[in-house]
């Protein structure tokens, strides 16, 4: 996530009831988002303790890994501390800014607080208000610049639980791999990646794969990275 973006901010950010408040909380990361600076320390630090899909068999619940509102609105939500922890990630908040966040753009979305994550709140399955407005607003963002009654599908998650985009990727990567690794073992394949690349070619051309946040490709022990596929999503 560390690359300069274009920042937007959506009128529905400047209407929260708390925006002179946080304003300037707000600004601070929406800064670094234009700069190009990490804002991955403003992300939520639950992806350290459960990021991994729970092994020994099929979970009951197959969000208890993953990021419910992330898989399917598509919105990162960040936290707004302004001073880092020794852990490395910012001061936990009450209020989260929600965003898009693509390879050119972070777009701010809304502001919440963590009454979004509730499922429900009665055993009717009802959802509290603030949750309500976060899906009418996702909802309102995918069906934007629709003819009124088109049919449209907003939220396409696989029966694992991931958003069908990543898992399609996956698959990419995947067909990446099967049809570029069978080359590495030819030195001139691999002195043809340098060449192309207008890298001088090291004496140890050793690769590996290897993700450069979400993009696939090759590095070698100098960290010189070769994107092969690109992650879209």
């Amino acid at each position: 996530m560390e690359r300069p973006r274009r920042v937007v901010i959506e009128d529905t950010v400047r209407r929260h009831d708390k925006w002179p408040q946080l304003q300037e909380s707000v600004s601070n990361l929406l800064s670094k988002a234009s700069n190009g600076e990490p804002i991955w320390p403003h992300l939520s630090e639950l992806v350290f303790r459960r990021g991994v899909a729970i092994r020994g068999g099929f979970a009951a619940n197959r969000w208890e890994d993953k990021d419910q509102l992330l898989n399917t609105m598509g919105f990162y939500h960040f936290h707004l501390g302004t001073t880092t922890t020794s852990s490395g990630m910012v001061s936990r908040t009450k209020e989260l800014l929600f965003a898009e966040v693509t390879r050119d753009e972070f777009i701010a979305l809304a502001i919440a607080d963590h009454e979004v994550f509730a499922q429900a709140d009665s055993e009717d399955g009802s959802v509290n208000h603030q949750r309500q407005w976060l899906w009418q607003l996702a909802l309102e963002r995918k069906s934007r610049d629709l003819p009124p009654g088109a049919a449209f599908m907003p939220y396409m998650i696989s029966s694992s639980g991931h958003k069908t985009a990543i898992v399609f990727s996956a698959i990419h990567f995947a067909r990446v791999v099967q049809e570029i690794d069978p080359k590495l073992d030819d030195p001139a394949y691999r002195a043809q990646l340098y060449e192309n690349a207008g890298v001088a070619v090291p004496n140890n051309r050793k690769l590996k794969w290897a993700l450069n946040h979400m993009d696939l490709g090759l590095v070698d022990a100098n960290r010189v990275f070769f994107t092969l596929a690109y992650c879209k999503v």
